[in-house]
Order: structure tokens, then sequence, then C-alpha cells
């Protein structure tokens, strides 16, 4: 059984696992929540509502977006890397029509 050193603290393989999914939770719900705020704010904005309002309406767009990106942070990594699969395999595969 390995020990990682994360920060001052020793952790079990269960346990890195778990910390490395907290973090892309973290980093999910970031992105999910700016792009929730930037849509909304851009939804909102033509509307002319009072400023409190366009604020309370972005800050609840980006936490519902930013907590359901967050719920489906495996699938959106299965998204992303089988998109670089993808990617990578149309490359070899340009590189070797081009070579033909």
């Amino acid at each position: 059984m390995a020990r990682h050193r994360v920060g001052n603290t020793y952790l079990s393989d269960d346990e890195k696992s778990e910390h490395d999914d907290t973090m892309w939770a973290g980093k999910v719900f970031i992105v999910g929540a700016l792009i929730g705020g930037c849509v909304v704010h851009e939804l909102i904005k033509p509307l002319a509502f009072a400023k409190w309002g366009i604020f309370i309406s972005v800050i609840v767009g980006a936490l519902v977006l930013g907590s359901i990106f967050s719920t489906f942070r495996n699938a959106i990594a299965f998204c992303l890397r089988s998109l670089l699969y993808v990617a990578v395999i149309g490359l070899l595969g340009f590189l070797i029509w081009k070579i033909l």
C-alpha cells in the first residue's frame, strides 16, 4: 500500500483518489460557475432589471450550473478524454494522409 504526500499529510491510495476527485470537482465547479454566470448575465442584461436583481440572478445561475457541472464531473472527464483521443487519432490520420 503506497503512501502519498499531499501538503503536510500522508494519504493512502483511497484517500489520494478521493482528494484528487475533490480537487477535480472544485475546478469543474469554478468553470461551470463562470459559464453559468456569464450566460445568465447576457440573458438578463437586456431586460433592464434592477442591479440587485441582476446580481442575484447571476449568483444563482452560477451556483446552479457549477453544481450541475460538479455533479457530472466524471462524465465531463470522460468526454474531455474522448475528445483528446479523437484529436490525437485525427492528427495521426491527417499526417498519414499527407505522407501518402
